[in-house]
């Protein structure tokens, strides 16, 4: 820990490492010529890392960010202006060691874009990075392995019907963006460029919804965010955009070396003969053609599991309902070697309960669309899913949850002190206790207060135990 008394209010270095101090250096000789002072940065530096923290620049999370920065901008002081200036440097020139949960609020590219310094070394470092660059096989797989979930939520379905027209039919997002519910006629979608497109059924429903809607807003003009989300739900490091989309469908696209037609570059468009990959449709014609011994092949496919089981259990929240999810637990035999798994299961579930209570809630409301279940995936956060009251009042919930009545729960120590800290921020940090999850009428308790609250006795629980 930083030792704050050490280090006289003019001189910034003494107290830091050499990595900490070249954090600072760089940073300051990126502003050096802004408009505001170097000693405003060095102070903001200075509180950051001495006073509110504390702990060395690489040593900056998320969730340290969060509970020193304001997230409501008018509370903002500008000392806290500089702070987050400098962690986003940290951020976009990945100086931090754990850089969870940044991407999520901020796109690398655009917070370059806005960077008034004049190290341009810095930014080609970043511009070298390609993150524009088409998908990987990994990326790719990653994002195939959410989409093949059969989605339940209109949200998600909307997200799986923007990437289907992204990559599969190679719609343009302007397109895209134009298209309405009412568009669907018979199978097709007409688009205001006069194109065509044949829609899947599994998409039928979703466009039904849609025309249920009593809001004006029945499209998919959210198309940037809705793919993002899906590049979150896949894991990706970087944010996923429609331009990345694009540039996957072209370098996923061969031409046949024969007819000169485009397909996917996926096994069951193309065959060998003699070596040489030719479409299928033209393998026949060559196999006539040939008057010499030749040779035909199927091309073999290598099959791996892209993602883990743990990856796939984070998921349930956000691709099901909270009854189709506590069927699926419930049809499983129960092993006992694997019941640690089923507990994460259980918590999932809980945290699918409270995000329908939730929604319920502010069904109606502008706050229904941005009530955010995702940020369960991230345990830096401290908390699990972020709502509203009927005020617009942000909710910041974290929910414990159990299959039987008994009146106890788990809390970890990240959790207590986010608590602890939101609570000093005046922020509404709410327990969502769910009892008896598996029943058909689960009970909820809601506990405003966790860290001063006479009905609930903490006892220390977690030890590390070594074999001597």
């Amino acid at each position: 820990m930083l030792n704050r008394d050490v280090v006289n209010s003019k001189i910034i270095k003494s107290p830091f490492s050499e990595r900490t101090n070249k954090a600072i250096d760089d940073f300051l000789t990126y502003y050096k010529n802004s408009k505001r002072s170097q000693s405003s940065y060095r102070s903001g530096i200075n509180k950051l890392l001495l006073d509110d923290l504390p702990k060395e620049a690489h040593e900056i999370t998320f969730g340290d960010y969060m509970e020193v920065i304001p997230q409501n901008k008018n509370d903002r002081t500008p000392q806290d202006t500089y702070k987050e200036m400098f962690i986003k440097f940290l951020f976009v020139f990945d100086y931090l060691e754990d850089s969870r949960g940044f991407s999520s609020i901020w796109i690398k590219e655009d917070i370059i874009k806005g960077f008034t310094g004049r190290n341009d070394t810095q930014k080609k470092t970043i511009a070298s990075k390609n993150i524009n660059d088409s998908l990987t096989v990994p990326e790719l797989t990653a994002i195939q392995r959410v989409l093949n979930e059969s989605f339940t939520k209109l949200e998600m379905q909307k997200m799986d019907f923007c990437w289907h027209m992204l990559f599969q039919e190679g719609c343009i997002v302007e397109e895209l963006k134009e298209i309405k519910s009412e568009n669907l006629i018979s199978g097709v979608i007409t688009t205001n460029t006069g194109d065509k497109y044949n829609i899947p059924s599994r998409f039928y429903p979703m466009f039904e919804k849609l025309n249920e809607r009593e809001s004006s807003y029945t499209g998919f003009y959210t198309v940037n965010t809705l793919i993002a989300e899906l590049g979150e739900m896949a894991k990706l490091e970087r944010r996923l955009t429609p331009i990345i989309i694009k540039k996957t469908r072209n370098s996923s696209m061969v031409k046949c070396c024969n007819c000169g037609e485009t397909y996917w570059n996926t096994i069951n468009y193309w065959v060998a003969v003699n070596s040489r990959l030719v479409c299928v449709n033209c393998a026949e014609e060559i196999k006539k053609k040939l008057d010499f011994d030749h040779h035909v092949v199927d091309i073999p496919n290598q099959e791996f599991k892209a993602i883990s089981k743990e990856h796939e259990i984070n998921l349930f929240p956000v691709l099901y309902s909270y009854n189709e999810l506590k069927n699926r637990i419930k049809s499983k035999p129960i092993d006992y070697l694997k019941l640690h798994e089923l507990q994460i299961e259980i918590g999932k579930l809980g945290e699918a309960f409270v995000y329908e209570k939730e929604c319920e809630k502010l069904k109606g409301t502008k706050y229904e669309a941005k009530i955010d279940n995702k940020k369960a995936i991230d345990p830096m956060n401290g908390y699990d899913i972020l709502s509203f009251d009927k005020d617009g009042k942000t909710l910041y919930i974290e929910v414990k949850a159990t299959a039987g009545v008994e009146d106890k729960f788990y809390l970890s120590n990240h959790e207590y002190q986010t608590a602890e800290k939101m609570k000093e921020k005046n922020m509404n940090y709410t327990i969502y206790f769910v009892k008896e999850v598996m029943s058909d009428n689960p009970k909820l308790i809601k506990i405003h207060d966790i860290t001063d609250n006479d009905e609930y006795n903490f006892e220390e629980m977690n030890w590390k135990v070594t074999r001597i």
